[in-house]
């Protein structure tokens, strides 16, 4: 069986709207990193990536998060 802890997450910064989710999911034991907008859709551009849904997206911040190591809460960050 999965860990949750075991599972990193890689949000977009939003304003105050991703701060809740962060520190709920840290404080759960997950490595949390925020990802900057502006460089997700840097990558989007990079990709040519041109479906817009919810399902897209997400791939689009995990293949970023898994890429390009954005910034993590916490002393469990690791940078390769």
């Amino acid at each position: 069986m999965v860990k949750l802890a075991d599972l990193p997450v890689t949000m977009e910064a939003t304003g105050v709207y991703h701060e809740q989710a962060a520190q709920t999911l840290y404080d759960a034991g997950v490595t949390v990193s925020i990802a900057n907008p502006a460089q997700v859709k840097s990558l989007e551009n990079t990709l040519a990536t041109r479906t817009k849904t919810d399902g897209a997206d997400s791939f689009l911040i995990a293949r970023f998060g898994l890429m390009c190591k954005p910034w993590c809460m916490g002393s469990t960050c690791t940078r390769s």
